[in-house]
């Protein structure tokens, strides 16, 4: 991707946690976990320009190449936004949580600024 596509879906993404982020509770307030980072999920289901890419043909056939599989199915988006003067981020295994049958799983990480 070039840094004009970057730029284009960042600052869709941004609008869109912006729009769907309730969190209110002062940082110093929150749990560890709540520190770490905001976290929002399925914004593909408000936003047609977050649902171009989550359902990116040419992601899909990357996220196959690399786990060596016929194809890939979505469980869900997320956007995962550290904030200014957060907390750590705890050391942790994201799959254990997941109620698949498989190992066969991959969690695509984007790098985006979020735009106020």
């Amino acid at each position: 991707m070039n840094q004009e596509i970057i730029e284009y879906f960042n600052l869709a993404i941004s609008k869109q946690v912006n729009e769907m982020n309730q969190e209110k509770t002062a940082l110093d307030e929150r749990t560890t976990y709540g520190k770490a980072f905001l976290q929002l999920f399925n914004l593909w289901v408000e936003n047609p320009i977050v649902k171009e890419l989550i359902f990116s043909k040419r992601i899909a056939k990357i996220a196959s190449d690399l786990m060596e599989v016929d194809g890939v199915r979505l469980y869900h988006d997320q956007a995962l936004f550290k904030e200014g003067g957060g907390g750590i981020t705890p050391w942790h295994a994201d799959q254990y949580y997941w109620p698949l049958e498989t190992d066969k799983t991959i969690t695509p990480g984007f790098r985006y600024k979020r735009h106020p």
